[in-house]
């Protein structure tokens, strides 16, 4: 009988605590483009909070009363309003937000792993919108970066601030993403520009240093992510048609300069499609494009095609999931050495131009300069990438992202390669307001393998786990704090650990300025084709270096950031001045074996890059 009467007592109760609460729902939207804001903070004066999901949508339950509801969003300024809810009732609060009167607009996540302003970063960061990129008409990633400050292209090598050298083919010193997963082949940790879906663009966001101690090896000299598009309110739907050819060069000078018997033609096309379906949304997008080149044996073909989904369970609150693939295949002809200048020998001349072919020395006429060995190849990437994001009660993110990436290239001198790699990351964001704390923590794996006729079959395993920690100050000062530790395993080498720090500040002087100051560790773990390759080019003979150790590096810079705002115009002025030094660089020299051969080695002396730097 008392447990029966316990029993009817905590259903009452329980009706009773229902009953003296209330619902507040209602849907955000961008005071300007009428756009849903995903994503917006929702808190209560008790604690109790929520976001808006994709729709803009939110709902929170409330005690009965008085409550000041704030809701705050990354740019836009906060909004705090008083309602007073009513036993049993809900209420619909619908809201309209402005953009923060000097903000630029620019939201990031590269840097911290979770979205941020690009004020408030602590290292210097470059973003290039898709209108940017579509004005220069790039139909690759590399014609793009080349137009970002303190960016510069080596062939296909990224430098950032001079700090990258040249290892084009067998590493990179700028560890590149795609949507947030590291996007580097595993035989040679180089990443392919030619595949990334420069037609379905959000933005590419650049940090400029070391970046090591949230993404872990190859961002020893900086980070680029490259950002794709997801739908908004309206569908959309581009696409762009493109053609072009090359001018003769030094059209007032002589003709037997001209090497080619017609102008190189270069054209292609391109088309992206963006739309929401009730709760799921979809991108679709593919190029195709064809350029003779203006070099000689540097004809190259692109496709490429990619797909986005993006579901939100009805059942489940906060909840999305969905699957992203990329296709692409590139060919055309490539060279590892020149001959000698206007060198003819193996070279198919136009019947137009052999009278000008000198006997004597067997050259052409001719500034062009020729390669001494022509190959074809073909590269073929597969990018697979599962996940599932979630925001709890309390508004934390939980995101579980996963990637299978694979690479197939065949070459016409046999030097196939077959390469593949598994990754996955967990992520975990939470913001303590009333500490004034964000903290970013998780944990990632690699796994890859090769089958290489140069490097064989290695196979290599990378862990690390990562947490960042901001700490905000009079809503003005934020101090950051990360590191990561890593581990990483090729093949039947020793095993390598280690630890990775960075640190720095944020300020706002005034509206609009912002000083920083920020000093970090990097490295980069050698790639398995500067440890393992066996080849013969041209008669040059490259051999392996099991012994090569890893780069390492620190990066520090002092900088301040302005923006400005004249009439409709925003924009931003950046100066900052900064030190970097690298220790046991790996760059290809003579082997130390008595053989005439070629190796990766470290090299013994210390690089240092300081500058002194100015943008807009």
């Amino acid at each position: 009988m008392r447990i029966l009467q316990i029993i009817i007592l905590l259903i009452a109760l329980s009706i009773n605590t229902t009953a003296q609460e209330g619902i507040v729902k209602g849907l955000i939207k961008d005071a300007e483009t009428k756009e849903p804001m995903i994503g917006v903070n929702i808190v209560s004066e008790n604690g109790a909070g929520t976001v808006t999901d994709l729709d803009g949508k939110y709902e929170l339950i409330l005690p009965a009363g008085q409550q000041q509801l704030e809701y705050k969003f990354i740019g836009y300024s906060t909004v705090n309003r008083k309602i007073k809810v009513e036993e049993g009732q809900t209420i619909i609060q619908d809201l309209n937000m402005h953009q923060e009167s000097l903000n630029l607009g620019l939201v990031v996540v590269s840097s911290s792993k979770y979205e941020k302003k690009i004020d408030e970063e602590i290292v210097s960061m470059e973003v290039m919108k898709q209108d940017f990129v579509e004005n220069y008409n790039a139909v690759t990633a590399d014609k793009a970066l080349a137009r970002i400050p303190g960016v510069n292209m080596v062939g296909e090598q990224i430098n950032i601030r001079g700090g990258s050298g040249y290892s084009g083919g067998a590493g990179s010193r700028v560890l590149m993403l795609l949507d947030g997963l590291p996007y580097l082949a595993a035989q040679s940790g180089a990443a392919d520009l030619n595949s990334l879906p420069m037609e379905n663009l959000e933005q590419i966001e650049v940090i400029k240093g070391a970046a090591s101690s949230m993404y872990g090896s190859s961002a020893l000299n900086g980070l680029i992510n490259v950002r794709t598009a997801w739908p908004k309110a309206e569908p959309y739907s581009k696409l762009t048609m493109f053609f072009g050819t090359y001018s003769n060069p030094f059209p007032n000078g002589k003709k037997q300069l001209i090497w080619w018997e017609n102008r190189p033609m270069f054209g292609g096309m391109n088309f992206a499609h963006r739309k929401k379906f009730k709760n799921f949304d979809y991108v679709v997008g593919g190029s195709y494009s064809e350029d003779q080149g203006y070099l000689f044996a540097s004809d190259i073909r692109r496709v490429r095609t990619m797909i986005k989904t993006r579901w939100r369970p009805e059942k489940v609150e906060n909840l999305t999931m969905g699957l992203n693939a990329n296709l692409s295949s590139t060919g055309g002809s490539f060279f590892f050495l020149w001959n000698d200048f206007g060198d003819t020998t193996n070279r198919i001349i136009p019947a137009s131009k052999k009278a000008l072919v000198n006997e004597e020395c067997n050259c052409l006429d001719s500034l062009a300069y020729v390669p001494r060995e022509q190959l074809t190849a073909t590269t073929i990437p597969i990018i697979l990438d599962p996940y599932v994001t979630y925001f709890d009660k309390k508004n934390n993110m939980h995101s579980l992202k996963g990637r299978y990436f694979f690479i197939r290239q065949r070459q016409s001198n046999g030097e196939d390669t077959d390469a593949g790699s598994f990754y996955g990351e967990y992520t975990f964001h939470s913001s303590l307001k009333k500490l004034g704390l964000d903290y970013v923590t998780g944990a990632s794996a690699t796994h890859a393998y090769i089958t290489s006729k140069i490097t064989g079959t290695p196979k290599s395993d990378n862990a690390a786990v990562f947490l960042q920690v901001d700490k905000k100050f009079w809503d003005r000062l934020t101090l950051t704090i990360g590191g990561r530790f890593e581990y990483i395993k090729v093949d039947s080498l020793p095993a390598f650990y280690k630890p990775i720090f960075r640190g720095g500040f944020n300020m706002q002087v005034t509206e609009g300025t912002y000083i920083r100051a920020s000093a970090g560790q990097g490295f980069r773990y050698p790639s398995v084709s500067e440890i393992f390759t066996t080849t013969v080019r041209n008669g040059i003979r490259v051999i392996p270096n099991p012994a090569l150790k890893e780069e390492t590096g620190w990066s520090s810079e002092l900088g301040i950031k302005q923006a400005f705002k004249i009439s409709n115009w925003y924009g931003y002025l950046d100066v900052a001045g900064f030190l970097s030094r690298y220790y046991d660089m790996i760059d290809f020299a003579f082997a130390n074996t008595g053989e005439f051969a070629f190796q990766a080695q470290n090299l013994l002396d210390t690089a240092q890059i300081a500058g002194f730097e100015l943008s807009t």
